[in-house]
């Protein structure tokens, strides 16, 4: 449980909502994953450190399956070298490490660490390259948001398509939601919506 809430703040921090805190300390691995420095519309963050995703450990490491089950990414079927065409239920936390597609449900959080494309369900949802489809959650980041993000709190760093919720930032794309936050806009900060075209 320690765990989901740190990373929960992990994505807090990348929407702006605790950026002047600093996230120290990571007991799932030594790596550290450095972002780029994002400039959200005027809300800026110097530099956001992103725990590595600890991979998964299953019974199984095939190539690929179309049905993956577990409790959580520490005891699941398959671990999470094995990428996903299908179906994928987790009780409490899913961690996928290949790119793969279609339907991922878990009760508190989602990662993809490579392009997803398809449907996520979770209190919080994180892809860390690109997700392409739906994500649904308390809390959605993806570094590329080619599809929509439906949730409370959505972040996209890179390229955004859709965004419906109370707080919404990205560099571009439709944004639906009771604040706005895009750089690239004519409005920075907007009440309702706000759009921009994608970044050249």
């Amino acid at each position: 449980m320690k765990q989901i809430f740190k990373k929960i703040t992990v994505f807090l921090l990348l929407s702006g909502l605790l950026a002047p805190f600093a996230l120290s300390g990571n007991t799932d691995t030594e790596k550290i994953v450095k972002t780029e420095p994002p400039q959200i519309g005027i809300i800026g963050m110097n530099e956001v450190n992103l725990p590595a995703i600890s991979h998964g450990v299953g019974l199984f490491n095939p190539p690929w399956t179309a049905l993956q089950l577990g409790i959580s990414k520490e005891a699941s079927l398959f671990d999470g070298e094995t990428a996903l065409y299908g179906l994928g239920l987790q009780l409490f936390t899913g961690t996928f490490q290949k790119s793969g597609g279609g339907i991922q449900f878990a009760t508190a959080m989602l990662l993809n660490e490579n392009d997803f494309y398809g449907v996520n369900f979770s209190i919080v949802n994180a892809a860390y390259k690109g997700f392409y489809g739906i994500q649904t959650g308390v809390v959605n980041y993806a570094t590329e948001n080619g599809g929509a993000q439906i949730g409370a709190v959505n972040c996209s760093y890179k390229k955004n398509f859709l965004q419906i919720g109370l707080f919404n930032a990205a560099r571009s794309g439709l944004q639906i939601g009771l604040i706005n936050s895009n750089q690239n806009s004519i409005l920075p900060i907007s009440i309702g919506i706000n759009y921009s075209p994608e970044e050249k």
